[in-house]
């Protein structure tokens, strides 16, 4: 992700959201999903991983694998090619969450 993938980003920086072509996928802060009364449970690195794993699509994935690494996300499984033809790499992010990169598939 890039900051011109961004949408719009809360003023005081509590959520943002993201352009992902037809879709678009907004984000919050802990301190403002609790002002809004939403029950969540955080995330820790030091935990087990949520049930679940956010996939994102880039072109670029070496580029994005070096970005979150340089952000402080731990490197699960760098890039790699699997049968279907797209490289994907595991990261998990610094709250704990997994977090896949893949190329674009490539239909047949």
């Amino acid at each position: 992700m890039c900051s011109s993938d961004l949408e719009y980003t809360g003023k005081e920086g509590v959520w943002v959201q993201m352009a992902t072509g037809a879709a678009r996928v907004g984000f919050l802060s802990e301190a403002f999903a609790e002002k809004t009364g939403n029950v969540f449970t955080r995330i820790r690195p030091d935990q087990a991983p949520p049930g679940y794993v956010l996939c994102l699509e880039t072109d670029a994935i070496e580029e994005a694998v070096a970005r979150a690494r340089k952000a402080g996300a731990q490197v699960l499984q760098d890039a790699h090619e699997i049968p279907s033809g797209q490289r994907v790499a595991n990261l998990r992010d610094i709250n704990g969450c997994i977090i896949q990169l893949t190329t674009p598939w490539k239909k047949a």
